[in-house]
């Protein structure tokens, strides 16, 4: 809903940036709730999630708790979902930085949603065409003997989208 000053998710997108630790990974949380449903992603987008979402991925950052982390990549993950979303994630190199999720995530499912990630970017043209980056990482989940299906599952329907594009197509093989 909309109401002066702005709606609900570009509020909830603001408080991202909030001092207050609990602040950011509740509103980041209920971003990744509420974007699963598409519901706000171009009030998202006008708030500048993705930045925001750029910012809580960036792999030098060593404060950001575990479920902080996997509300962030949900939530880039939903917002990938759309066309919008694609091109902005693409537009702000996030490829690159879910690959590094995706090698060095000590958690499974930390792995899973940058997988996930990967898998809805590569979806546009433009993302196969900046994916090779993602393809070793995973392809090592593939191999993983602690990996278990759903993230196999996501890691082959990224490698499946990339691999439309023959540079990775290459690579991969």
């Amino acid at each position: 809903t909309r109401h002066e000053g702005g709606g609900l998710v570009g509020k909830l997108t603001r408080c991202q940036t909030d001092e207050h630790a609990p602040v950011v990974s509740a509103s980041t949380s209920t971003l990744a709730n509420l974007l699963r449903l598409d519901l706000g992603v171009d009030e998202a987008l006008a708030a500048d999630i993705i930045a925001n979402l750029g910012k809580l991925l960036d792999p030098k950052r060593r404060d950001v708790g575990e479920a902080l982390l996997e509300s962030a990549l949900q939530a880039l993950w939903n917002l990938a979902n759309t066309p919008a979303g694609k091109a902005a994630a693409i537009a702000a190199g996030l490829l690159d930085v879910l690959g590094q999720k995706i090698r060095a995530a000590r958690s499974p499912n930390v792995r899973r949603l940058s997988a996930g990630g990967v898998m809805a970017i590569t979806i546009a043209k433009d993302g196969k065409f900046q994916s090779l980056s993602c393809a070793d990482p995973l392809a090592e989940l593939l191999f993983n003997e602690a990996a278990d299906m759903s993230i196999v599952r996501v890691a082959v329907g990224a490698l499946k989208n990339m691999a439309e594009y023959p540079k990775a197509r290459k690579h991969v093989d």
